[in-house]
C-alpha cells in the first residue's frame, strides 16, 4: 500500500509565504523607507515591518501595510510604538489611512495562494 502523502500544516505554510513575501518586498525595495526622514542612523540588515502587525490576517502580504526599514529603525519604532504612528503619519499617511480602513476585516488566510504569489522573484539568502 501506498502511503498517504503528508498534509503541510497551516503553520509551515505561513512561515514559507512569510519568507517569501519579506524576500520579495525587500528585493523589490533594496533600502530603509525611513533613512533620512528621521534623526536615526541606519544600521543593520533590511527588515520587512508591518504598520498594523502580522498578527492581522487580513492585512499580512498587503503591500501598502508594511515598509522596508533597516534593522536599527524596525527596532527602535517596535519600542517607541507612538514615534511609530507619528512617523507613518507624517511620511506615509496614505498607507497608514488604508492599514486603518482594513484592519477590522476578518479574512480566511490562503497561504498557498500567496506562495504562488512570492514564488515570482526566484528566492534570495537571507
Amino acid at each position: 500500500m501506498l502511503a498517504k502523502p503528508k498534509k503541510v500544516s497551516k503553520t509551515a505554510l505561513k512561515a514559507k509565504a512569510d519568507k517569501l513575501a519579506s524576500q520579495y518586498y525587500r528585493a523589490q525595495t533594496p533600502y530603509c523607507e525611513m533613512a533620512g526622514l528621521d534623526e536615526h542612523q541606519c544600521a543593520g540588515v533590511l527588515n520587512w515591518a508591518h504598520i498594523i502587525g502580522r498578527a492581522n490576517l487580513r492585512l499580512r502580504y498587503e503591500p501598502y501595510n508594511h515598509l522596508i526599514l533597516c534593522a536599527g529603525e524596525h527596532l527602535f519604532f517596535t519600542h517607541h510604538p507612538l514615534d511609530w504612528i507619528r512617523a507613518l503619519e507624517k511620511h506615509y499617511p496614505e498607507r497608514l489611512r488604508l492599514a486603518e480602513q482594513h484592519r477590522h476585516e476578518i479574512v480566511k488566510c490562503d497561504y498557498q495562494a500567496y506562495i504562488g504569489r512570492f514564488t515570482a522573484l526566484p528566492e534570495s539568502q537571507d
